[in-house]
């Protein structure tokens, strides 16, 4: 058991099994039920940070993974959970790309502020879009660079933000990016589980600090 939840006394079984879609050698999205308690932390651990991360984001994601052995408990607690890994996500960027992203920024305009990307002009709040898109545009990341995709083939990069508008004139309300507003924003603890966040959080983060 992780995290000393075994001091919750956590029943083995539960009234219904618990599930989840998850990315999986060959599929992207692969249903798993999991009927025991164990077997949903060993699956959980099983997406450790690298000890080379910073404690700081270290301690984040381990508060994300302990939510999600919550949700044995109670299912929604895993959206919860969800909101942990986003901030442990944008902590990494942050700390990982802020210097950078404000350089970047400041060389650019000193060019011509037409080329500069709209994403840098615009006032920065969060940081969870602006740090993605900066680490595609300016530290090589590709899907070929992220563990989960070399697993299950599935896209992770197209489906961080969405420039464009559909053709019903509404962005889109699968990615990475609305996914974190709609928990940040909205009714965080309602709707299903995001299938693989965790696991990409994870590589997200270990991609960052690959040099360190």
């Amino acid at each position: 058991m992780m995290h000393g939840l075994d001091l919750l006394n956590i029943a083995e079984t539960r009234e219904y099994p618990l599930c989840i879609c998850w990315a999986s050698p060959g599929n992207p999205s692969k249903p798993h039920a999991f009927h025991y308690y164990s077997d949903w932390d060993q699956f959980i651990s099983g997406f450790p940070l690298n000890k080379k991360i910073p404690q700081a984001i270290s301690v984040k994601y381990e508060r994300a993974q302990a939510l999600y052995l919550m949700a044995w408990i109670r299912y929604d607690v895993i959206k919860a959970g969800e909101l942990a890994a986003f901030a442990a996500l944008e902590l990494a960027l942050r700390d990982r790309y802020w210097c950078e992203f404000q350089d970047k920024r400041k060389e650019l305009l000193k060019k011509d502020k037409k080329s500069v990307p709209k994403y840098m002009l615009n006032g920065v709040n969060s940081f969870l879009s602006a740090g993605l898109r900066f680490m595609v545009d300016y530290d090589g990341l590709n899907d070929e660079k992220l563990q989960i995709y070399n697993k299950s083939g599935g896209s992770v990069i197209a489906n961080f933000f969405s420039d464009d508008k559909e053709q019903n004139g509404t962005k889109r309300s699968d990615t990475l990016v609305s996914f974190r507003n709609s928990l940040a924003h909205g009714d965080p603890f309602d709707g299903l589980a995001i299938g693989s966040l965790l696991e990409i959080v994870r590589d997200l983060i270990e991609y960052m600090y690959r040099d360190h």
